[in-house]
Order: structure tokens, then C-alpha cells, then sequence
């Protein structure tokens, strides 16, 4: 075999092996740097003069291979983690057949030493996590308004955020005191007429239900909205909560995914509030001079109801659903009579 082959096995070997059978990175948790356009099987030339050996962590544009253990989400997170992320499964299992292709961004953290926060790659450090492989990453000396706006258009690039997703994420960078100028930066011009609905949707809703539920990616804004209105300061009456709790905890929401849960806990909420509306309905009924003719007379909030049931009596409905303008005018010159 020749020594170029030799060489081309030697750096694949090294970027496939798991991260047990390396030692551990030196200083900031670096280990066999590259330059950030390469590809590993067209450096041979560079491992045959022994370039590659661990080095510290020093930002810029070079690839480094750090520890997943010391790499911390992002501060301004934005996906929702799940418990079952085909996603990620896929993912795990190109890296392994494959090895990483694309690198992730970090920064130095900010607060701790020999740490670093990602800006993007959440999901691959993942998978390096669970393949028990050191991870490819650009490391790179950025702000907190830098971090958010990479992470922003990394995630427009790839697969962008669902509508919860943005929600959370805006309201995480208002609680942190972002500038509007820079969320709507962040969330671009698709998104910025809607950051003030991303932002109330999240206050409404306790993100604790916002978690169990998870992305939901088919469920849009209009339907997030409905299913806020039922929380009233974050928190929902007590026999909509005692609904919602046995919900949660029956065998029918551990089977669900994402979009499933979103349907169930809100057609729960609304069947909570179909049954306080006939519990405090009036009911009446209304009977003409002939056994045939009658309605039903239902009020509650909602509104008031008229349900005329026979023939006969639904040919009268029609007559007065046709003549309401002038039976108005009737009630309203009677009532000005009258006052």
C-alpha cells in the first residue's frame, strides 16, 4: 500500500475513531485541528508531516476537536428537545457510517473556563455525545448579539423554527434584555410582523405545558392563540386544570406525538368549556296554539339559541330568521316607547 493511501486511512481512521480510544484534549479541549474548507481525505499530505497534533483551542477559523462533555447549550435556546427525535436518530447514524461532515459553531463561555456554549449544532453534539466521539467545531470569540443572529441563520438555512419554537425563543431574548432591532434580526423579515404574537403567545401559556406538548410543527399561530385563551396569568381554572392533569398522566398522551398533543389538550380545554356553558344555561320552551309548533329557548354567555324542531315549526323559524331587520325595528321603536 503506498504511503498517500496509508496516509488517507490514518486521518479517516482518526476522525472516526470514538472519542475513548483518543486522548484527552489538551488545555481547552482541543485535539487535531484543520482548516475549515478541507476535507479530511485531501489532507493526507498534511498528516504525513505531522501536522494534526493536539493544540489548544484557539478561536478563529479552524476546525477543532472538542469533547461533547464540555459543550453547553446555547443561552438563548430555540429548538424544543423531544423525547423521540427521529431527527437526531438519523443523524446519529450517518456520523456513525460516515463521520461528521459539517462542523458545528461554539464560543469560548463566557463564565467558565475550559467550557464552550454552541451557537449551532445542538443535535450533532448530540449525536457525538451518544456515539462516544469527540465533535468537529469552528470555535470563534462571539458576542451574545453575534451568538444569536448565527444561531438565527443557521436555523432559517436548515430547518426552521416551528411557531412555539420562535415563541420561546422571543420571549427568551426578551427576558434577557435583546434590543427589538436585534430579535427581529434574528427572526427576519418573514417573522418580525409576527414577533409581537411569538411573544404574548409564550407569556399566556406556562412553559411548563409548552414542553410537554413539544414543537407541534403542524400547528400554526391561529391555533397556538385559541389554546392560549384558555390561560388566564399563566394559569388555567380549577376544573380545566384538574381536566388537563388527567390528561397528562393517562396512557393515551404517552402514545401521542407533538401535533397529537396539541390536538388532545385542546379539544379537552374546549370540551371543559362546552360542558360549563349547558351547566349554567337557562333553558325554556316555547309553544304556539298548535301542539306542532314549538321551540326550544337555550341562553347561557355564549349566546342565545333557538331550535325549532317540527316542520312546522322550522317553517316559522325560517320566517322570522327572514324578517329579523323588521322585528328588530319593532323591538326598538317598542323599547324607545317605553324609556
Amino acid at each position: 500500500m503506498s504511503k498517500r493511501a496509508d496516509a488517507r486511512d490514518a486521518l479517516t481512521e482518526i476522525w472516526n475513531k470514538p472519542r475513548s480510544q483518543k486522548s484527552r484534549p489538551k488545555h481547552e479541549g482541543s485535539e487535531h485541528a484543520e482548516r475549515s474548507n478541507a476535507n479530511p481525505l485531501d489532507l493526507m499530505s498534511d498528516v504525513m508531516a505531522g501536522i494534526g497534533a493536539p493544540t489548544s483551542a484557539t478561536p478563529g477559523n479552524e476546525i477543532q476537536m472538542l469533547d461533547p462533555n464540555i459543550l453547553d447549550d446555547s443561552p438563548f435556546r430555540d429548538r424544543m428537545d423531544v423525547d423521540s427525535d427521529p431527527e437526531l436518530e438519523g443523524l446519529t447514524e450517518t456520523i456513525r457510517t460516515a463521520g461528521q461532515q459539517v462542523p458545528i459553531l461554539v464560543r469560548p463561555h463566557p463564565e467558565i473556563p475550559d467550557r464552550y456554549q454552541i451557537a449551532y449544532g445542538h443535535r450533532r453534539k448530540r449525536a457525538c455525545l451518544q456515539l462516544d466521539r469527540y465533535v468537529r467545531a469552528i470555535v470563534k470569540n462571539l458576542s451574545d448579539d453575534e451568538l444569536i443572529v448565527a444561531q438565527a441563520i443557521e436555523n432559517r438555512e436548515r430547518k426552521d423554527l416551528t411557531f412555539i419554537e420562535k415563541c420561546l425563543f422571543v420571549s427568551t431574548l426578551k427576558q434577557r434584555g435583546v434590543t427589538r432591532a436585534l430579535i427581529a434580526k434574528a427572526l427576519g423579515s418573514a417573522g418580525t410582523k409576527n414577533a409581537v404574537n411569538y411573544y404574548t403567545t409564550a407569556e399566556d401559556i406556562p412553559e411548563s405545558v409548552l414542553r410537554k406538548i413539544g414543537p407541534a410543527p403542524s400547528i400554526k399561530g391561529p391555533k397556538w392563540q385559541t389554546l392560549a385563551a384558555h390561560f388566564k396569568a399563566k394559569e388555567l381554572p380549577s376544573k380545566k386544570q384538574k381536566a388537563l392533569d388527567a390528561l397528562l398522566q393517562s396512557e393515551a398522551w404517552a402514545g401521542l406525538k407533538s401535533d397529537g398533543r396539541f390536538s388532545a389538550m385542546l379539544k379537552e380545554l374546549n370540551k371543559c368549556d362546552r360542558a360549563q356553558s349547558v351547566a349554567t344555561s337557562e333553558k325554556s320552551t316555547w309553544k304556539g296554539p298548535s301542539t306542532n309548533l314549538a321551540a326550544d329557548i337555550q341562553k347561557s354567555k355564549a349566546g342565545l339559541q333557538l331550535k325549532f324542531r317540527t316542520a312546522e315549526a322550522q317553517d316559522f323559524g325560517a320566517y322570522v330568521a327572514n324578517n329579523l331587520d323588521r322585528l328588530f325595528a319593532e323591538y326598538q321603536s317598542g323599547k324607545e316607547a317605553n324609556d
